[in-house]
């Protein structure tokens, strides 16, 4: 594991009052997956811990769990268009802001 990224899994299972517990195999994945970016570790590790219920998470199982987490999100349904219109508005404000100061 890159030693920053295991520090900062550790502090989030000490952190979490019902945390569970992974083989290094497994957390080493997770620290794959997040691609070095430690908000996506942190992410993944409350989605499973989320899902305490399960057990003997081992690499296998969490990759087919993440990955159809991540399958769920559907572009054509509401929760797309509440996102596209907050981006929108945002930046429209954000216009309007510059607009007003410049």
């Amino acid at each position: 594991m890159q030693p920053a990224l295991d520090a900062i899994y550790q502090r989030a299972m000490a952190f979490l009052e019902e945390s569970i517990q992974l083989d290094k195999p497994t957390q080493s994945l997770l620290v794959e997956l997040s691609q070095g970016d430690a908000r996506h570790l942190l992410n993944m590790v409350q989605l499973l811990v989320a899902h305490k219920k399960e057990e003997n998470w081992k690499p296998d199982k969490v990759a087919q769990f993440l990955y159809k987490r991540s399958l769920q999100y559907d572009k054509r349904g509401d929760h797309h268009f509440r996102l596209i219109s907050a981006l929108h508005k945002f930046c429209g404000r954000l216009t309007e802001m510059h607009l007003f100061i410049g």
